[in-house]
Formats: structure tokens, C-alpha cells, sequence
């Protein structure tokens, strides 16, 4: 009974991990240098960039728990950035497929540009990360 079990089980799992483009976030560590702040209505547009290529994401303007991000984001300098990204599973987004990211009425981001966008950082609270990094030159 215990087999008969353990092989259902094993198929269930089997079938619903081949799901193909299923999307899911993921958690990265980024250590990129500040290329410019875009200033919204509501929110502020980071552009990212490091050896591995460019990257953009947005922070809240206004944030409340301030107290533990102690350093202000300058251009220019080197930060580690948590970030949450998309991941897709079984291969990347069909190509043809415009896919697009708006914040407070604007196209900030869209595939054809050659950058990554990515969901949220969460070391920062608006313009304040809680670290910045020295690199050796």
C-alpha cells in the first residue's frame, strides 16, 4: 500500500512541475554600480549595471520604515541589491512577445530594450539602501 502510494504521489509531483513558461520569483543578490535615477510622480526608476549586463527596477517615493536604511543611493557608486525577478522555468518568453512594465502612467521598461527588469528591491526604502559596496580598483 505504502509503494502504491509513494508512486502516485511521485507522478502528481512529476506532472505538475512540467508546466512549460510557468512563472515564478526568484530572490538575487546583485552587486551593480548606480547608472541614474529617474524621478516619477510616485516612485523613483533605478538603472542599474555590472559585468554581467544592465538591469531596472522601481522603489515607493515614500516609505515609512526609514530608520534601518542609512545610506542615500548616489549615481555612480556600487551597491548590493536584493532584488526579486521573474523566472521562468521551461525556457524563456516567446521572443515575438511584447512584454512591458508601466509605473504611474509611463513605460519605464520593455523586453526590446536589453535590460532586466526586476519586481522589487528589498534592501532599499526610497532613495536608502542598507549598504554600499567598496570595490578594490
Amino acid at each position: 500500500m505504502k509503494v502504491i502510494f509513494l508512486i502516485i504521489i511521485s507522478c502528481f509531483l512529476s506532472f505538475s512541475s512540467k508546466k512549460s513558461n510557468f512563472q515564478k520569483e526568484g530572490d538575487v543578490k546583485i552587486i551593480a554600480k548606480v547608472e541614474k535615477i529617474d524621478s516619477l510622480r510616485f516612485s523613483y526608476v533605478i538603472h542599474i549595471k555590472n559585468n554581467k549586463g544592465k538591469g531596472i527596477f522601481t522603489v515607493e517615493k515614500f516609505c515609512k520604515n526609514n530608520k534601518n536604511y542609512k545610506i542615500k543611493l548616489k549615481e555612480n557608486k556600487s551597491y548590493l541589491f536584493k532584488l526579486k525577478k521573474r523566472i521562468y522555468i521551461a525556457g524563456n518568453p516567446p521572443s515575438e512577445q511584447l512584454e512591458s512594465e508601466y509605473e504611474d502612467g509611463q513605460l519605464i521598461w520593455s523586453n526590446k530594450m536589453g535590460s532586466v527588469f526586476y519586481e522589487e528591491c528589498l534592501n532599499m526604502c526610497g532613495l536608502n539602501i542598507d549598504n554600499e559596496v567598496k570595490l578594490k580598483k
